[in-house]
């Protein structure tokens, strides 16, 4: 992922942690899309990673995350099965 304009900021947590994120538990989520087929929303989590709510979600607080700030024209590499949000 690459900043070309301005500044960028990004959470990665490796996918480990997949049940710390409440992946695929997207029912009552803001980021919950029910057109998608149920497949492709368990690789996704409801959790706001920059400001997570931690009486929804308590188990979050325990995840290894890394945060990267970019500039403009820096660029970072995203491992797969990480989770991350912008």
């Amino acid at each position: 992922m690459c900043a070309i304009e301005g500044h960028l900021s990004v959470i990665m947590i490796p996918h480990v942690n997949r049940q710390e994120v409440y992946a695929g538990d997207m029912k009552d989520s803001i980021y919950n899309n029910e057109k998608e087929e149920g497949i492709k929303q368990i690789r996704d989590s409801p959790v706001n990673f920059f400001i997570p709510n931690m009486k929804k979600y308590p188990h979050f607080g325990s995840t290894f995350r890394k945060q990267v700030n970019l500039e403009q024209a820096d660029c970072v590499f995203i491992p797969a099965y990480f989770y991350f949000q912008i």
